[in-house]
Parts: structure tokens; C-alpha cells; sequence
């Protein structure tokens, strides 16, 4: 396990967490998503804090964090099975929002049906 060596060792290491705070003010966008990832980023800060290294995630997770957050829901709820318009009714989105996400899903994989993406993210 790492410990800290100083007092300056933590203070530099509070104010990177208080850096993370500051795009909260002000910022637009849903306020359960921000505390998400402020969240996630605490934690994640935290655990490399106590551990000394960054917490390894799957590829699966890695590749899912990289989506943004309303393409991370969709794909979420399609790999739970939903269908379109289940993933629609869970979000609070319309069915046509829902299809555009799906849709651009299916770009981003170089995919052209659900069932072609869903195999190429679960072979990751």
C-alpha cells in the first residue's frame, strides 16, 4: 500500500479533488450525470491514492466510458435486452431520439442491425 510522505503530498491531492468540483458551478447539463461522474472521478482519485496505481477496468467498461452519457444509457439498456422504445420509456426520450442514438451505435461500430452490434460489443 502507498501512503502519503507529506503534508504537501495531500494538499496538492485535495486541491486536484476541489479542481473537479469547480466545472459543477454554473455548468449546464443533467445534474445527476455531473455528480456521476464527479463521483466516478473522486473514486477513481481515491483508490489511486490508496492503492498507487489507477483501478483497472474491463474492456467492456473502458469502451462503455468512452461513450457519452445518453449513448452509454442506450447501449446499457440494449445490452439488458430493451428495445427501442423500452429504452425510450427508461430515459424519458422518444422513440425517434432513441432510434437516432441507435443509430449513430451502429456507425460508430461500422454495424448495420442491433444484433450485429450487440455481438461485436460482448466479443470486445
Amino acid at each position: 500500500m502507498t501512503m502519503l510522505n507529506s503534508s504537501s503530498d495531500r494538499t496538492g491531492n485535495v486541491q486536484a479533488m476541489l479542481r473537479l468540483l469547480q466545472p459543477l458551478d454554473g455548468a449546464a447539463g443533467d445534474p445527476v450525470e455531473k455528480k456521476r461522474r464527479l463521483l466516478a472521478d473522486l473514486v477513481r482519485m481515491i483508490g489511486e491514492q490508496i492503492h498507487g496505481q489507477p483501478p483497472r477496468m474491463t474492456v467492456l467498461e473502458a469502451e462503455l466510458h468512452r461513450l457519452p452519457p445518453r449513448l452509454q444509457q442506450t447501449m446499457q439498456s440494449l445490452l439488458a435486452g430493451d428495445s427501442e422504445k423500452q429504452v425510450a420509456r427508461k430515459l424519458g426520450l422518444s422513440p425517434h431520439t432513441v432510434h437516432v442514438y441507435v443509430k449513430k451505435l451502429y456507425r460508430r461500430y461500422g454495424v448495420s442491425s442491433r444484433g450485429e452490434l450487440l455481438a461485436k460489443w460482448v466479443a470486445r
